[in-house]
């Protein structure tokens, strides 16, 4: 499967979630 940077984007944002750092 072709991932988009889009997709990329998204899991590592939530990945920061995990580590418990800010949205922004």
């Amino acid at each position: 499967a072709v991932v988009s940077g889009e997709d990329v984007h998204e899991w590592v944002h939530d990945a920061r979630h995990l580590l418990g750092f800010p949205c922004h």
